[in-house]
């Protein structure tokens, strides 16, 4: 509805000088609104500086209809999403499972990262999600009404599609949560079998069960399989430099071999390596204080506010820090010319 009425991306998502969010406004570098995906951890420092609902609606701009509520409680308008409403039902061919487990060789895929994902309808059948996006423009995409799923979130009521997402993960120890392997190097597993069946031979073991024309892990051999080629690729890379450098940090040879399989098994990056060294040493960073006061987390919103950036605040016994984040020279020069008022 809103592309056919001539909106275009940047409407909603504007940057610089067309926002009017403080946190993005008047500022040239790459700062783009942003909603609040609740599956998302990208620049949470940005979360809703999109143009919403009511920023149009109830002002009429942009030519928008203004909304009225006759006879609506004002608690439905506070606890009900816009969407809720007014998008019952979306006209997209809708996935509820993405899995990240197989090379995807449908047609119109040129990005090899993006072959790793095949995602599947309601149905269970596999959908080319991704060539369609690439060939196809706004009105000739394959749809299929569906309801979307209502979910509280923030304590407002939205319509949501939910996606449910497998993919082989990594246990760390000390990490409460499952790393994902590089992409990179499942690509170069899968390429290789696809070359050379006898390389990464458990591959062989995952069909296409369904008859949709894409394997699918799904049956108890098959995910066996897929673990230990995983496991096998990760454990056939080399460590880089950034590995070497963290490992040599470790008392004597010994410990520095060890803790190298320990990081080929696992398939741990340099940042990983380093606290892996440090829990083997003793030497542990100082966790970050898990409770924080309400005066801190406002004072920290307000900089974020009123310099545009993500910035971090952490008091200790004795004082503490504040870190600033930027992401490019430019927005350093813009902190900088802010701070220092030159």
């Amino acid at each position: 509805m809103h592309l056919r009425a001539g909106l275009r991306c940047v409407d909603c998502h504007p940057a610089g000088r067309s926002a009017r969010d403080p946190r993005i406004s008047a500022r040239e570098e790459h700062q783009i609104a942003k909603g609040d995906d609740p599956g998302g951890l990208v620049r949470d420092d940005l979360d809703d500086t999109v143009v919403g609902c009511a920023d149009c609606h109830e002002s009429g701009r942009r030519g928008a209809p203004v909304a009225k509520h006759f006879g609506l409680p004002a608690l439905h308008l506070e606890r009900i999403a816009c969407q809720a409403c007014h998008v019952p039902e979306r006209v997209v061919m809708p996935a509820e499972v993405q899995a990240s487990d197989v090379f995807n060789q449908a047609p119109w895929i040129h990005s090899a990262g993006k072959r790793l994902w095949t995602f599947y309808g309601p149905d269970g059948r596999a959908r080319n999600h991704y060539g369609f996006l690439e060939v196809m423009g706004y009105d000739d995409k394959p749809t299929e009404p569906f309801r979307p799923t209502l979910f509280r979130y923030k304590g407002k009521i939205y319509p949501g599609n939910r996606v449910h997402s497998a993919w082989p993960g990594l246990e760390i120890e000390g990490e409460t949560a499952l790393a994902q392997p590089r992409v990179g190097d499942i690509v170069k597993m899968w390429k290789a079998h696809l070359d050379d069946p006898k390389k990464y031979e458990a591959l062989s073991e995952i069909a296409d069960d369904t008859g949709d024309g894409v394997p699918e892990v799904n049956r108890p051999e098959e995910i066996d399989a897929l673990l230990a080629s995983v496991r096998q690729a990760l454990a056939s890379g080399r460590l880089s430099e950034g590995h070497a450098r963290a490992l040599l940090a470790l008392p004597t040879p010994q410990a520095q071999s060890a803790a190298a399989q320990t990081v080929l098994k696992r398939g741990l990056n340099v940042r990983q390596t380093e606290e892996l060294v440090q829990r083997l040493t003793g030497h542990r960073r100082h966790p970050t204080t898990a409770r924080r006061s309400p005066e801190e987390s406002e004072v920290e919103n307000q900089l974020r506010q009123a310099l545009g950036t993500k910035v971090t605040l952490r008091q200790g016994r004795k004082g503490g820090s504040l870190v600033i984040h930027f992401y490019s020279e430019e927005e350093l020069e813009a902190l900088l010319e802010r701070l220092l008022g030159s």
